[in-house]
């Protein structure tokens, strides 16, 4: 039961974000596509969801572990650059 609704939280905290995302089992995945107009705004909005992630999740006695929490981003080289500033 736990699960299942962790699992309904994680959804709509995403969408309402505007954030997409895939589960899994235990793992859940967030999307964001971003282009160098909106990639403050997109970066926000993915730091924000999870903080609010963490936040309703530690209400219910659980955790992120940021240990197995990782981010790729697939660029172009010449966008890479970019984004790099805003990444590192």
């Amino acid at each position: 039961m736990i699960k299942i609704h962790t699992a309904e939280e994680i959804s709509f905290i995403a969408s309402d974000l505007g954030i997409s995302l895939q589960q899994y089992a235990d793992d859940t995945q967030l999307y964001i596509s971003v282009s160098a107009d909106d990639l403050t705004v997109q970066l926000n909005s993915l730091e924000s969801c999870l903080q609010s992630l963490r936040s309703r999740l530690c209400q219910n006695g659980l955790a992120l572990n940021s240990g197995k929490s990782e981010s790729i981003l697939f660029s172009t080289p010449s966008r890479t650059v970019i984004f790099h500033q805003y990444l590192v």
